[in-house]
């Protein structure tokens, strides 16, 4: 797996992250990886042309806004506990698998905690470029809620 293929904008601003094996890092090591390369992202000049294809994309699918309207029925019960994160993420796990199976199909990648975390971080990083605050937020929701099933053990089969 390579980064550039997980997160589009590395590979247009040519940008090359040495491959590691996600299943040798932590959670803590993960955040890590995103938070450089989050800046490194954030600190290229802004051209229209890098994120044309990525922002058609995102405004085409409706596995996204159907994943963010799932989302946004069932957060208030994970926030008010009535409804466990594990329960939340298998409720949302079909739409995670269909909008990864659409972002990546090309590219043939397997959906595993790390590169649906980087899928999500993705979209988080997309929307925060077009300015679409409310989907930002529930995309970094997101990272939150699959950042809390790893921390809480549950095995990805589970």
């Amino acid at each position: 797996m390579k980064m550039r293929e997980l997160i589009p904008s590395l590979k247009k601003l040519n940008i090359q992250v040495q491959s590691i094996s996600s299943v040798e890092l932590k959670p803590d090591q993960i955040h890590t990886v995103f938070h450089i390369i989050n800046e490194i992202v954030d600190h290229q000049p802004e051209t229209d042309f890098l994120l044309r294809e990525e922002w058609s994309r995102y405004q085409e699918s409706f596995l996204k806004q159907r994943l963010i309207s799932n989302w946004h029925k069932i957060r208030p019960a994970v926030y008010l506990e009535r409804l466990s994160v594990q329960d939340a993420f298998a409720e949302l796990a079909p739409l995670f698998a269909a909008c990864f199976k659409e972002e990546y199909h090309e590219v043939g990648l397997d959906m595993n905690i790390f590169t649906l975390r980087a899928f999500l971080w993705n979209q988080e990083h997309l929307t925060a470029k077009m300015n679409l605050h409310r989907d930002r937020q529930a995309w970094g929701e997101l990272i939150d809620l699959v950042d809390a099933i790893e921390q809480a053990g549950y095995g990805w089969d589970e």
